[in-house]
């Protein structure tokens, strides 16, 4: 489970107190943040990878932070629209 959380930039927890790990997996989501960009013009399919990093200045001010993202991603095919029923 915990290789599959880190390839797709998920977070895995594993704790012997249900409690404890309750409050980490709260204090876990309250610092964490998303990033969305605008997709570049690829083949619908083909597979991109990408690099999410923090800046130097950003990692020297933040140094116990981590980053977790996923390492690519598969150009999504066009939707095409549900017919419309008249």
């Amino acid at each position: 489970m915990k290789g599959i959380a880190e390839k797709t930039g998920g977070d895995s927890l594993t704790a012997n107190e249900p409690g404890a790990a309750f409050e980490e997996a709260m204090r876990r989501i309250r610092t964490r943040y998303s990033l969305y960009y605008a997709l570049p013009e690829a083949k619908p399919g083909a597979t991109r990878a990408i690099r999410v990093e923090l800046a130097p200045a950003a990692a020297q001010r933040f140094p116990k932070s981590r980053v977790r993202a996923r390492s690519g991603y598969v150009v999504p095919y066009p939707v095409k629209p549900a017919p419309v029923s008249r």
